[in-house]
């Protein structure tokens, strides 16, 4: 029988790929079967997706720290998978993998290509291939594909997959063809447990912990774009058959989403509040909708849940304190904002919302009470970005003089980003944790933090607190950090945004740019870094921060409403959290800070490793190679004392073969050791 020309072609192809290490695809050749012959059943893991059209299956070998997974998709075409950036969740920064399956009457030929996506379009091919495939078979409208690869390749154009919780992207043909194209609606973001992590307990062995649920009333979904809802609560539970209220501390805050009306809810923000105000008696198991003209609530201290995060558990020595009328930050009375975005109010369904929220308390006190700083731009001043730029950078510190005036260093176990383009979800946020936050133009998102080296001296050093170099404002999350912040150090928060063309072209037809403002179709650059639920929002209703980042830490300050902001405020000034009798107060220090200034983060950090072929195209993925990948934290000379930075640090430019980001920093070469800590990402 003469052989079929398309498998001699594919042939050559296999054995070039055996020849070949770096080859970008990959294939095997099988004889066709008609009965499906990839045992689905050796997978113990599995997870259905895209309304069953989809299903994933994976096995994991720990001891040779290799993955087997398996598709089995509703297709005819191609089909993807991918593991998601940790710090975002969506296709941007996505290590993916695309296959296909090709049949003739006796061969059937599986197709392999290693992919990373940089941006919303169509993924680029590795420099090197680190993928396995073991066997394909199609039947009609069905598709089942094989493949493995280790745990870690170490290829920086690819992402290692990690215990625990681990974002994912799947997506496979809209029309049956073979050519890897638009998905159009077939895509999907999740995450999934490939294999356990050691559990941190959210409780000492001494510890008795309680679970109490609380779910909002009904509350309808508008005909809409943006509104704003709030409902106040109480938290007091009581001791066992008695009408006793007792006081402790919160442990665990989880989301609990109505599954009806999840698309609409963008996020929510839970508040502590003071239940004496007219404003909380207002609101009180009445849903109102609020931020509005007469009617702002201030979130110091949010707790946010956004798509993709789970449980916000604190340090086992932390707590959130409640039933303690003396404590002007008692959590006992509670606020949840909810904010609902409608992308379509004319065809709005008849829906009402539940969501609410799952609360662990202990009556054991706990060492430490949490708080939370807000950091960036809280009352939303950044201004107006004219279309037209695909890069403009926001850059608002929290100066020295500020945090010189804390009564302590603080322990930084969280943080949130929030940089508000369109924020279709917020995470749950926690004490030492972090929460950075935008909306739909926000395109990366970090804090740097200064402080005096430890070498002495002229010397600073500023490294990364926290970092989303592919932000995605629809995969919002709370870091986890172990991270001190001592009196003195500066933190800048920085803001990236494309703004080269109008999103919302229906929404917004007469707008000449973006403004920063509350609606989804404006824009924040925030850092909740704050303690969490310690804050009246009564005491200052005017402003809400919405363009800044959370921090939350450990000890919570005695009067932690005073350091509750730091940023960006009226008139290009600062503010460091201090009040009078007229509200914030203001310090003469420049803000936002402009590049080159004494206050600026002194070298360029918004290098992004991930895409860059650090093997120099070998394949290669040793220490050596590696250690020129950047690792955001350099050395300094003090600007105050010298007119020039001197950077110790060696930076390079090196091309990329694959137009993935063309400069990369070598390692930093100087005498001071810097320990950056990077952020751990609770995802769900």
């Amino acid at each position: 029988m003469k052989t079929p020309k398309f498998l001699f072609t594919s042939l050559l192809s296999l054995v070039a790929c055996v020849i070949t290490t770096n080859a970008i695809t990959i294939q095997i050749t099988t004889a066709v079967s008609p009965t499906l012959n990839i045992d689905l059943t050796s997978y113990p893991g599995t997870v259905s997706l895209l309304t069953d059209a989809y299903h994933l299956y994976w096995r994991v070998d720990q001891a040779a720290s290799i993955i087997y997974l398996a598709l089995d998709v509703s297709t005819a075409g191609w089909v993807g998978f991918g593991i998601a950036d940790p710090d975002g969740g969506g296709m941007r920064g996505s290590d993916i993998v695309t296959l296909s399956v090709s049949s003739n009457e006796t061969h059937t030929v599986t197709s392999l290509t290693d992919r990373y996506a940089l941006q919303h379009a169509l993924p680029s091919e590795d420099v090197c291939n680190q993928w396995n495939v073991t066997g394909g078979w199609q039947s009609g409208n069905r598709t089942v594909v094989a493949f493995n690869r280790k745990l870690d390749t170490g290829d920086t154009q690819d992402r290692p997959i990690k215990a625990g919780l681990v974002k994912i992207v799947s997506a496979y043909s809209a029309d049956g063809n073979k050519q890897v194209a638009y998905h159009g609606s077939n895509k999907h973001a999740s995450s999934v447990t490939f294999f356990a992590d050691d559990v941190t307990p959210i409780t000492s062995n001494d510890e008795v912990v309680t679970v109490w649920n609380y779910t909002n009333p009904p509350t309808p979904i508008a005909a809409k774009e943006t509104k704003y809802v709030c409902t106040g609560f109480g938290f007091k539970p009581t001791a066992p058959n008695s009408n006793t209220t007792l006081t402790g501390q919160i442990v665990e805050i989880a989301p609990i989403i109505d599954p009806s009306t999840s698309m609409y809810v963008h996020h929510y923000v839970v508040y502590s509040c003071d239940s004496k105000s007219a404003k909380f008696q207002q609101i009180l198991n009445n849903p109102t909708e609020c931020l509005t003209s007469n009617f702002y609530i201030f979130d110091i201290c949010p707790m946010t849940w956004a798509p993709g995060t789970d449980a916000l558990t604190f340090p086992t020595n932390v707590g959130l304190p409640f039933g303690n009328a003396n404590d002007t930050f008692d959590s006992s009375s509670l606020v949840i904002e909810v904010h609902y975005n409608n992308d379509n109010p004319n065809m709005t369904p008849n829906l009402t919302d539940f969501s609410g929220l799952t609360i662990s308390y202990t009556t054991t006190k706990r060492k430490y009470d949490a708080g939370i700083i807000t950091i960036g731009d809280p009352s939303v001043l950044g201004g107006f970005m004219p279309f037209g730029s695909s890069r403009i950078e926001k850059q608002i510190m929290c100066p020295g003089e500020c945090t010189a005036k804390w009564p302590w260093d603080v322990n930084v176990f969280a943080r949130t980003k929030i940089i508000h383009v369109i924020c279709n979800a917020i995470p749950l946020s926690l004490p030492a944790k972090s929460f950075l936050h935008m909306h739909m133009y926000g395109r990366q998102i970090w804090t740097g933090v200064t402080s005096p080296s430890p070498a002495g001296g002229d010397l600073f050093v500023t490294s990364d607190l926290d970092r989303a170099n592919f932000y995605e404002f629809n995969f919002q999350h709370i870091s986890i950090l172990n991270r001190t912040i001592k009196r003195g150090d500066r933190l800048n928060l920085h803001c990236v945004y494309d703004v080269s063309t109008n999103l919302f072209p229906q929404q917004r037809p007469n707008d000449m740019g973006v403004t920063f403002n509350l609606a989804s179709e404006d824009e924040m650059c925030l850092d909740f870094s704050k303690p969490i639920l310690v804050a009246n929002f009564c005491f200052r209703d005017r402003f809400r921060p919405l363009n800044s980042q959370n921090v939350y830490y450990y000890p919570r300050f005695p009067n932690s409403s005073q350091f509750s902001e730091c940023g960006l405020y009226v008139n290009e000034t600062t503010t460091c959290g201090e009040f009078n009798k007229d509200g914030l107060v203001s310090i003469q220090v420049q803000n936002p800070v402009s590049p080159g200034t004494a206050n600026a983060d002194q070298t360029i950090t918004s290098v992004i490793a991930f895409g860059t072929d650090y093997s120099n195209g070998t394949c290669v993925f040793d220490a050596a190679h590696l250690a020129i990948a950047p690792n955001g934290t350099v050395v300094y000379q003090n600007t105050n004392t010298t007119n020039n930075t001197n950077t110790i640090a060696t930076n390079t430019t090196k091309s990329s073969t694959n137009g993935a980001g063309s400069n990369a920093m070598t390692s930093w070469i100087g005498a001071i050791v810097v320990a950056t800590v990077v952020a751990m990402v609770i995802v769900a």
